[in-house]
Parts: structure tokens; C-alpha cells; sequence
């Protein structure tokens, strides 16, 4: 097979293998509850919580946990979409009115966005039971928060209305539009990850059922923001920054599993909307350092003590398919950890309650719930056994509104037998595919020179039958297209462009006036493959590197050099011999295949 596709193929394999693999130090990732019976322990814990709030208040009676009233809302929604039912439409009804008497929450709090979830529910509900009674609420919602959301009106002014100090129009270079206080005191610089990331879910969530874009340009922006000054060097989300002009842009380092997970969610239903694959790669990094970083849980995989925002965010990009499909695994493994965690370690002997994920078991808490119900309707629909053979579906506007398909613990069995002896038929070809490799390769070993003993010339057989050239690993950096949020979500010019935090061609391309030819030692970068150009080291002490043509190749001119010619000096530096050229100056009998 030619060179090209066998350095693609490996490198590919070698990437999915890495992104899928699921730590063997996981606690119980498998799970082995059917989904009737998922759905039966998720409802009996909503109902539960549901049980303990005032229906005169629309709230828990514990002052203190005001607000997650507003994430059991949502809940009762995000439950009846993720078992396509309706059975909490009325129930939220009812509730909504004396919930919605409260405007402020405790401390000064900005209600409505963040942990303080009520427009989140509203806008849930709608888009799950398509009632137009809801959407008042979520407008309402949004609206209030887009007050305390800085605009690019208020960077060129200088200041907001809701704030008594001087702005900061930018922190590094970047604009400060988009992030949402998370205080409503004047005085307050705060800008964090619950604002900013619940004014983007719930921005996003009415730019899909709308079609409104004031709220797609909204989410975009807080998107930005977010990406911008809160994502950090390990593709994990910060708690918060200074809005104060004075402060110097100062941030908290705060890392919290909510703030990467609301970041998950406003991408998943931007990617609903928009397709962009950028955003699954985004996705797919923050995925990637949540599940694996010690910051929140430990060897065993276990979220402590608990969490709402990050099992929602997981299941918002698992369900909506908007991550890298060799990392669906990972996530339904990790989804089956939380699920198993709180039904064996977490949950009341003979009760519905449910403590830290944990454990041990406590007395009823309104956060414990919330982050036990958040969790326990992400694994619904996770089926880690059944990932390597299902896959995922194309990415679709409407892709959250079809019902869910549930497996019963059959079909997990005979997708573990399916993979097994798929995998190991893979095995078997790919060793009969060497072997015939290693018997033409000693054959050609009596008829060509004896400094071709380390590489096999591609077949003559792929290069008749190829229909296309291969796509060239060097990317001329002038035709790689731009991938910024800026062009495809964009309708506003005035938001700030997202850039993505890693690309996997950022370090294959290269500029004509380069003069540093890049580094074929450099390991791989996020289990992202990358091609490395031809080594600076030359064939030999005494023997200088040449192209085709016989003239020596220096760092200046490696970075001109036609694609025919780099796989040509690639097929011969394998071979350890220069310029496909024997010891007697004669061409060798076989060439790599042309590329024309």
C-alpha cells in the first residue's frame, strides 16, 4: 500500500485507540442496569425532591438552597425528553407561577442564570413539550440576564448601567464583550463560569427553538468570552475574572467540574445548530481534560462530592453527538461510573435519597438531589458496552428532539461479543496482510540492492488501480480556510472571533519564508495526528541530504519542496539509501509511485 495511506492508517488507529480507551482504575464504568429500570431509579429520585418543595414558594424549605429549585425544574423537562414522555408538563405548570414571584435570589444574586436555573428551565421545557406557556418565562429570563451581560455598547462607553467603576475594554488584546456578572452589586467586578456558561446554554437553547438570532449571536458571544478568558492551557474552564479597569484583568484559577460542564452544554446545542465542527473538536478537548484531570475526582473516576452541570453537559454532547465519535465511549463509561457510584455507594438503604456520589448516604439535601437526578438522567441513554458497534449519528438541527432508542442488557452482551470478535478478525487480516508483506519484501531482497533491507517499495497493484492522488501532508498555509465562529455563527461582526484551542493543522503548516524546517522528533499533540517533514539530520556524517535533482537541501529551501519530492526522500531515507540511487549510479529497480 502506498507510503501516505500506510502512515495515515497507522497514525488514525493509534489516535482512536488512545481517545477511546477507558482507564482501568474506573469504578464499575460498565452499566449493567437495564434502561427500564434507569428510568424507574431517576423518576423515584425526581420525585423525591419534588415531594420536599413548597408548592406554595416554588421552593425548597432550606433557605440556603435557593436556586435549585430552578435545576429540579429543569430536570423534571430533561427527564420527560430523555424518555419521550410528558408526565412533569403539568407538574412544571403549576409550579412555574409561584416559583416566578421570586426575582432576586439571596445575597444579591443575579436569578435566572447560572445555578440559579429557572430560565434554563423554561426554555427546556418549551423546546421539550412545545408549549408556548413556558417561553414567556425564559424570555423573561434571558432578558434579565443580558442586563448584567457586557455588550460592545457598553466596552466603547467604558462602563454598564448595573456597575459604578471604569470597564476593561480587553484583557490581552481580547474584548471583554460577552461575560455575564455573576453579582448584582454595583460594586462587584465579578464575571464567572455559572453566569457566563448559564447565559450561554440558555441563549443557546432559545436560538434553537426560535430561530431568533439575537440569541444565537448572544450565545456565540458569551461562547467567545468563555473561550477567551476563562479556558485555560489544559482545555479546563476557570472560575472567573475582573471587569474592573483597575484590577488588571485578575482571575481566579478555580477549577470546578459546573463550569466545564455548562461550557459542554452551550457548545452541544450550538453544534445542533450550526453543524461546526470546530465546535465538536472543542468539545472533544474539554471532554478529553474533564474526565481525566484530578481537580474534581480521583483514580476511581468518581465526581466528589458531586456535580448537576457537568453529567448535563456530558450528556448534551453524547446525546447531540457534537464530540469526536472516538471519544463516545469514554463518555458513557464515565456517565456508567456516576450511575453506579450513587445506586451502590450513594443511595439510602430502601430510600430515594441520595448523598454525595461518594457517599456515604445522608438526610435529604437539595443539592445532593439535584446532582444525583442530574446524573442519574445522563445515564439513561449511555450504553458504554454497545459505543465501539453503534457509533454515532450525523450531526442534525433536529437531532435533540428524536426519541431516544433504548437497548435492553441483551443487546449490551452481543455488542461485547460483536467487538470482541471484530476486534480480533481486525487482527487476524491485518497479521495476514504483514505476513504477505514480509514474504514479497524477502523475495525482493535477491534482485535489488542490499541497502534496500529496511523499507518495502509500495505495490504496483494500488498505483494502477488508484483514482486519485493521495492529499499531500504539507498544507500551504494560504489555502487552509479559516475556522472561526466569527463566519460560520456568527450574523455579528462585532463579536470577538473564536479561535479553536488546538488544530490538528497548525503544526503541519508552514510559510515559504520560514527558514526553520520543523522538528520530525515532535511527538504527537492531543492524540491528534500530525506528519513530520523530513528530519534535519542528513543520510550520513559525510553525506549532505540532496533533492532529486542532486542539490543539497538546507532549512531554507526544505520548506519549497514539492510534494513528489518529499515522499520520494522520505521512501528513500527508510531505505537508508539517497536518491532511489544504487552504488553503481543506476536507478534501483523500484521508485515510489508518482504523485501526479
Amino acid at each position: 500500500m502506498p507510503l501516505s495511506f500506510s502512515l495515515v492508517f497507522g497514525v488514525s488507529c493509534i489516535a482512536v485507540a488512545l481517545a477511546d480507551q477507558v482507564p482501568s482504575s474506573w469504578r464499575q464504568a460498565n452499566i449493567t442496569t437495564s434502561v427500564a429500570d434507569r428510568i424507574s431509579t431517576a423518576k423515584a429520585a425526581i420525585d423525591e425532591a419534588v415531594f420536599n418543595i413548597d408548592t406554595s414558594s416554588g421552593q425548597f424549605p432550606d433557605p440556603g438552597a435557593y436556586g435549585l429549585a430552578g435545576t429540579l425544574l429543569s430536570q423534571l423537562a430533561e427527564f420527560d425528553h430523555a424518555t419521550n414522555q410528558s408526565i412533569y408538563q403539568d407538574k412544571l405548570l403549576n409550579l412555574w407561577p409561584a416559583a416566578a414571584k421570586t426575582v432576586s435570589g439571596l445575597g444579591g444574586v443575579v436569578n435566572l442564570t447560572g445555578s440559579f436555573n429557572y430560565g434554563h428551565a423554561a426554555a427546556t421545557a418549551y423546546k421539550v413539550y412545545n408549549n408556548p406557556s413556558f417561553l414567556p418565562y425564559a424570555e423573561q429570563s434571558w432578558w434579565a440576564a443580558n442586563g448584567y451581560t457586557i455588550s460592545a455598547a457598553d466596552l466603547k462607553n467604558g462602563s454598564t448601567s448595573v456597575k459604578n467603576y471604569t470597564l476593561s475594554t480587553n484583557c490581552v488584546g481580547i474584548t471583554m464583550a460577552g461575560g455575564t456578572f455573576r453579582a448584582k452589586d454595583k460594586n462587584d467586578p465579578t464575571i464567572n463560569a455559572l453566569s457566563t456558561g448559564g447565559f450561554l446554554a440558555l441563549s443557546a437553547l432559545l436560538a434553537e427553538s426560535t430561530k431568533n438570532p439575537i440569541y444565537l449571536d448572544a450565545a456565540t458571544l458569551s461562547l467567545d468570552f468563555m473561550h477567551a478568558h476563562l479556558y485555560n492551557v489544559q482545555n479546563l474552564v476557570q472560575d472567573s475574572i475582573s471587569a474592573v479597569a483597575s484590577q488588571g484583568c485578575s482571575s481566579s484559577s478555580l477549577l470546578a467540574p459546573q463550569n466545564s460542564g455548562l461550557m459542554l452544554e452551550g457548545i452541544a446545542v450550538l453544534y445542533s445548530i450550526t453543524g461546526n465542527a470546530t465546535l465538536q473538536d472543542l468539545a472533544g478537548s474539554i471532554v478529553s481534560a474533564a474526565l481525566s484531570t484530578t481537580s474534581w475526582q480521583g483514580a476511581n473516576g468518581i465526581i466528589a462530592p458531586g456535580d448537576v452541570f457537568l453529567p448535563r453537559g456530558l450528556n448534551a454532547v453524547y446525546t447531540r453527538n457534537a464530540l469526536p465519535t472516538t471519544l463516545r465511549t469514554y463518555v458513557a463509561a464515565y456517565l456508567g461510573v456516576q450511575f453506579n457510584a450513587l445506586t451502590t455507594l450513594a443511595r439510602a438503604n430502601g430510600s430515594n435519597i441520595f448523598g454525595p456520589f461518594t457517599g456515604p448516604p445522608s438526610t435529604f439535601s437539595p443539592t445532593n438531589q439535584t446532582n444525583a437526578i442530574s446524573a442519574l438522567i445522563a445515564a439513561i441513554n449511555a450504553n458504554p458496552s454497545s459505543e465501539s458497534k453503534t457509533g454515532a449519528n450525523p450531526p442534525s438541527s433536529q437531532s435533540s428532539s428524536i426519541a431516544p432508542v433504548y437497548h435492553s442488557s441483551s443487546s449490551n452482551t452481543g455488542a461485547i461479543v460483536g467487538g470482541v470478535v471484530g476486534g480480533l478478525a481486525v487482527l487476524v487480516i491485518l497479521g495476514f496482510v504483514f505476513f504477505l508483506l514480509w514474504r514479497r519484501r524477502k523475495h525482493k531482497q535477491s534482485t535489488v540492492e542490499t541497502d534496500l533491507n529496511d523499507a518495502y517499495p509500495p505495490t504496483r497493484v494500488f498505483r494502477q488501480e488508484a483514482t486519485t492522488s493521495p492529499t499531500p501532508f504539507m498544507i500551504n498555509s494560504s489555502v487552509v480556510p479559516s475556522t472561526t465562529l466569527s463566519t460560520s455563527v456568527l450574523p455579528s461582526s462585532e463579536t470577538a472571533s473564536y479561535q479553536p484551542a488546538s488544530s490538528h493543522m497548525s503544526d503541519s503548516q508552514s510559510n515559504s519564508g520560514s527558514s526553520a524546517a520543523a522538528d520530525s522528533n515532535a511527538p504527537l499533540r492531543s492524540g491528534k495526528a500530525r506528519l513530520a517533514v523530513i528530519g534535519s539530520q542528513p543520510n550520513s556524517p559525510s553525506d549532505p541530504e540532496t533533492d532529486l535533482s542532486g542539490r543539497p537541501i538546507s532549512s531554507e529551501n526544505r520548506a519549497q519542496i514539492p510534494t513528489d519530492e518529499l515522499v520520494r526522500l522520505l521512501y528513500t531515507r527508510m531505505n537508508g539509501q539517497p536518491n532511489n540511487v544504487g552504488h553503481s549510479g543506476q536507478q534501483n529497480e523500484e521508485a515510489p509511485p508518482e504523485y501526479s
